[in-house]
């Protein structure tokens, strides 16, 4: 039987299996558009949906694409976008922060409510 981080890591890997499929033909270093995956959630996000062992993971496909191409992540890191578009997944466009960070970039960009 798996453990839930067994389960976790499955799911995460077979989100990664989707990204190769996004980005074999794409110069993903030096590609400069947004690259949108193509089914969001509520929150306008990309997100994967695998079962893994009979449970229904939700894997943010931003968060896949920084893992993958950048760097593991922690559970409490955030992944950011330079580009302000939550279904994009172009790695150019993401950068690890806080929480602080997140509302920082929001200021700055005049995005808050």
């Amino acid at each position: 039987m798996l453990t839930e981080k067994q389960r976790r890591a499955i799911a995460m890997e077979k989100a990664t299996d989707i990204l190769e499929s996004y980005f074999p033909q794409i110069d993903h270093i030096a590609y400069p558009k947004c690259v949108h995956y193509s089914t969001k959630n509520k929150n306008g996000y990309g997100e994967y949906q695998p079962t893994v062992d009979g449970k229904k993971y939700h894997v943010l496909m931003h968060r896949a694409s920084y893992a993958y191409f950048k760097g593991i992540l922690k559970p409490d890191e955030i992944v950011c976008h330079t580009c302000d578009n939550p279904s994009c997944i172009n790695p150019n466009h993401l950068f690890k922060g806080t929480h602080a960070d997140n509302v920082q970039d929001k200021v700055s960009k005049n995005r808050q409510a």
